[in-house]
């Protein structure tokens, strides 16, 4: 999460310059492949009975959202320029902390997740 929030914060303090440019988006990188090292174990740790099959949902459901976050953003940025991605980018960070957040509570307070 922080990388995306220096990612964010370069972004829109000099997101328009080829400095900002590079320091946002190598954030951004950074955050997104330890994030993957650090899902891949949780995953891992959670079915080692199956580490194929978790893998396969794992990766099919990153590559979904890339895609997804892919067309979005080409939208928008078609639509409302680098000012636009960068509402769209907080909107889904935003969106991934309140995520976390309940379920972060649901697990502390034991509130099985819902099938």
């Amino acid at each position: 999460m922080v990388s995306v929030l220096v990612a964010l914060a370069a972004l829109v303090i000099a997101g328009t310059t080829v400095p900002g440019l590079m320091v946002g988006m190598f954030a951004r990188t950074a955050g997104a492949l330890s994030a993957q090292v650090a899902h891949q174990s949780r995953i891992f740790a959670a079915a080692p009975h199956a580490l194929g099959s978790v893998n396969t949902l794992y990766m099919f459901s990153a590559f979904l959202g890339g895609a997804v976050g892919a067309e979005v953003g080409t939208s928008v940025y078609t639509g409302h320029g680098m000012s636009g991605v960068l509402q769209a980018d907080a909107v889904f960070f935003t969106l991934a902390v309140i995520v976390y957040a309940v379920a972060t509570a649901r697990r502390k307070i034991n509130i099985p997740a819902a099938n």
